[in-house]
């Protein structure tokens, strides 16, 4: 019998507060917008994003990921471009309210117009990932998402 009252008192104490220290944050769902620019003249192609409301996003808990973007060069030896920093933060601030835009554009990546180089993002996917400031929580999330196909 005290066996068993042993047994309920430490799974009750864990149900009590084990569980409530797993407790998962819940991501935010931004409700973005994007206008894709096929134009691959002068600097390349851009995709506009505007933030059409939906939760705020904090600057210092969410990345974009480029992929398949490509910096074209006149020699042919084309390149992978990428993000280039924190375009949030550099774009629009700390916060993403209603009504914010950016631009991913040859700026805004690893694309170097100086040397007569132009952003191709006809095969790319942009991501939005949220990465949760809590020491706590390890996991990141894909919160949006963009691709051409």
């Amino acid at each position: 019998m005290v066996a068993i009252t042993v047994i309920l008192a430490a799974t009750a104490g864990y149900v009590v507060f084990g569980m409530a220290d797993e407790t998962k944050a819940v991501a935010p769902q931004p409700a973005i917008t994007a206008t894709y620019d096929r134009t691959t003249d002068g600097d390349g192609q851009a995709l506009e994003l505007v933030f059409e409301g939906g939760d705020t996003l904090e600057e210092q808990n969410v990345y974009f990921v480029l992929q398949g973007a490509v910096a074209v060069n006149p020699s042919g030896s084309n390149s992978a471009a990428e993000i280039n920093g924190n375009q949030i933060d550099a774009q629009i601030g700390s916060e993403t309210t209603a009504g914010a835009t950016m631009t991913i554009d040859a700026d805004a990546t690893t694309v170097d117009t100086g040397a007569n180089e132009h952003l191709d993002l006809s095969d790319a996917t942009l991501r939005l990932v949220w990465d949760p400031a809590s020491a706590d929580i390890q996991e990141t999330e894909t919160i949006w998402r963009w691709s051409d196909s």
